[in-house]
């Protein structure tokens, strides 16, 4: 997607093929790479190290807490079911083009649920939930 221009208003997200509700941000993290020692007796004293087994990490999505929606409550029923399912971030097309959409498709299990209900007047109420990435990130251009 590198070049690809949109507007973040817009962008949906999907998980086990419910719309989740409310979305005020995501945050895609780029995971890390592990590390495997390959020291020995020829290795002058110096360790030496070789990439390991990447990890894909975790998307972030904060929302508005809405009452009743159906894409708020599937995610807390997939975190207490630990199930691990597809989830697709569909950006929508730049503003001067509007035959190009970009996915990012990942499979999943939903990590967190956490809810922040406030009771200060004119607050409010939102949820953050963390979807741990299984395997890898697929990125689409349409």
């Amino acid at each position: 997607m590198a070049g690809q221009k949109y507007s973040p208003h817009g962008t949906g997200v999907s998980v086990d093929s419910v719309d989740i509700e409310g979305i005020t941000n995501i945050s895609v993290g780029g995971g890390d790479v592990g590390e495997a020692e390959t020291t020995d007796s020829d290795s002058n004293r110096v360790r030496e190290y070789v990439a390991g087994l990447a990890d894909s990490g975790e998307v972030t999505i904060e929302m508005r807490h809405v009452p009743g929606a159906i894409g708020q409550a599937n995610l807390r029923t997939l975190k207490a079911s630990g199930a691990i399912v597809e989830a697709v971030i569909t950006l929508p097309p730049a503003a001067t083009d509007d035959s190009e959409i970009a996915t990012l498709t990942f499979d999943c299990y939903v990590r967190s649920f956490d809810w922040e209900l406030p009771t200060a007047e004119d607050a409010a109420g939102s949820a953050t939930v963390v979807l741990r990435v299984t395997g890898a990130i697929t990125e689409a251009v349409a």
